[in-house]
């Protein structure tokens, strides 16, 4: 008789991770500009969770492309945190100038860096591809914050389901990308 299926691979286990992490950082990521426009008690702990997710993400890249990477890609990662914050406050405030400069700050600082790293690290992962992946997530980000700020609570929540899609699909396909290159890993 044929063995049993079994999902407990060192891949399927690598594909679980990075997309609970990302589906972690869509939520904690939504939450915290919620919590911070809203001026609620528990804005600086679910900060606190949003950087400890990104430190987690930043770990598993480590794994597979050592310290230097790892600490590259919390830089970068905590840049668009950072420039989220600022897009959000600058939306409370109407201040078009200021989300805007935020958001070129992201692709600027955080979008095409990121891109390069990965695509530098994995030759699975074209940087054109990235880039593209990674302006999408900022464009849904940016979207379900201006949908908070109008107190379009509905459309805010339909569109969070629409990135948790998108970050899912992007955390596979970096998880399948490392599964191709280091295959003896797994």
């Amino acid at each position: 008789a044929p063995a049993a299926p079994d999902a407990g691979t060192k891949a399927s286990d690598l594909r679980a991770a990075a997309v609970a992490l990302g589906l972690q950082h869509m939520h904690l990521t939504n939450q915290a500009v919620d919590a911070a426009l809203d001026g609620n008690a528990d804005a600086a702990a679910i900060k606190t969770q949003l950087i400890a997710n990104g430190g987690d993400i930043s770990a598993v890249i480590g794994t597979y492309y050592g310290d230097a990477a790892k600490i590259q890609f919390q830089t970068l990662w905590n840049t668009h945190l950072t420039d989220f914050v600022n897009y959000a406050v600058a939306g409370k405030k109407n201040d078009a100038t200021g989300k805007a400069a935020a958001l070129t700050d992201i692709a600027t600082n955080y979008t095409m860096p990121i891109s390069k790293l990965l695509s530098g690290a994995n030759p699975n992962l074209p940087q054109a591809a990235l880039e593209t992946f990674f302006a999408d997530h900022v464009s849904m980000t940016a979207t379900i914050i201006d949908d908070h700020n109008a107190g379009n609570f509905a459309k805010e929540s339909t569109d969070l389901a629409a990135a948790d899609k998108h970050i899912s699909s992007l955390m596979s396909t970096l998880a399948t990308a490392i599964v191709k290159q280091m295959p003896n890993k797994f």
